[in-house]
């Protein structure tokens, strides 16, 4: 592989001798494949566009972080600057370089939303050209290779392949589940997330070699790599949870499950859910009691579950009494 990095090396020197502005542009299309720009657009989405679609929306970001961080684990493949001390780092990123996370969250999320809306043409190239430009983005910014975004995009696309083919097989078995089957499944599927997550940092054997941690704090003027920290899989884990289970509670309530409203009724949710969701992401944060290791962990799981409740179910709720949905909608029982 190492004459493949070079290889690829000498291409990412040249595409780094652009102009400035193109490198701040780039940084501000590489967050539109992050995880923190998701985790916003998701309950914008939930609350007001579509409920199933964001509830999806969700599972597909939130399966899509894990399988990656799942192989960035178990292949162990450097970044270019790394290997390289002639590649820039514009961005600080800490886990290792194959598969692109980016890519793959590009991939999967974009090109799902595409599909939800596939009608509309416009609306399908800006995905496309969404996923395209964030793929080029890790490229410009010093943080794949050209194989490891090409392996995140496939990565991405064989994700949804299987999440489709999945939905299509199981989904109306697990809607006819009465709802404490569901929180069961919820229970069983989260023990699984974190085990088969943390399975590559049990059998891991390699040791990063020194002078890859030496360039990357030559790099980033300061930060050592951490590929095997867990934070950010608990973190997810705690989303999966709370997720499906405040779905489900939700679809057992008078919630109408539709999002129509006046734009003010469209504003005040966005800004009264997101003010509770990060009151609560980081308020609960500073109650923390001092811990490190598993309990750390186990804390962060429950900071973000509760975050993730309050998204799912108890914001729709509150929604409701606050009379923040168009009143031509009855409230009837649905499950």
């Amino acid at each position: 592989m190492e004459q493949i990095w070079f290889a690829e090396i000498q291409i990412l020197e040249q595409l780094q001798q652009v102009a400035i502005w193109i490198i701040q542009f780039f940084k501000g299309v590489t967050f539109l494949g992050e995880e923190n720009f998701f985790m916003v657009l998701m309950p914008i989405f939930y609350w007001c566009i579509d409920m199933s679609i964001g509830y999806r929306f969700t599972l597909v970001l939130l399966l899509s972080n894990w399988i990656n961080a799942f192989f960035k684990m178990l292949i162990h493949f450097p970044r270019p600057y790394w290997l390289s001390t002639s590649i820039k780092a514009h961005v600080i990123e800490t886990s290792f370089g194959l598969p692109s996370g980016h890519s793959t969250n590009a991939a999967s999320i974009w090109l799902f939303l595409a599909k939800q809306y596939r009608s509309k043409k416009l609306w399908v190239a800006f995905c496309i050209t969404m996923t395209l430009l964030i793929m080029l983005s890790r490229l410009f910014l010093g943080m794949h290779f050209i194989s490891d975004v090409l392996a995140g995009l496939l990565l991405g696309i064989l994700l949804l392949v299987v999440f489709f083919w999945a939905e299509k097989k199981f989904s109306s078995k697990i809607d006819a589940l009465p709802i404490q089957n569901k929180i069961y499944l919820s229970i069983v599927s989260t023990v699984l997330f974190v085990l088969i997550a943390n399975f590559p940092i049990l059998i891991n054997t390699f040791t990063l070699p020194p002078e890859w941690i030496e360039r990357s704090i030559q790099a980033t003027n300061g930060t050592a790599p951490a590929p095997f920290a867990i934070k950010g899989m608990m973190t997810l884990a705690g989303v999966w949870f709370s997720m499906n289970i405040g779905y489900a509670l939700l679809k057992e309530t008078n919630h109408p499950l539709t999002t129509k409203g006046t734009p003010v009724q469209y504003l005040l949710r966005i800004v009264i859910g997101l003010a509770g969701a990060m009151a609560l992401r980081y308020g609960i944060k500073m109650l923390y009691p001092a811990a490190d290791g598993i309990l750390l962990h186990f804390f962060d799981f429950l900071r973000y579950a509760i975050m993730t409740f309050w998204i799912a179910y108890l914001a729709p709720l509150l929604f409701v009494k606050l009379n923040l949905y168009k009143k031509s909608y009855h409230l009837n029982k649905t499950g």
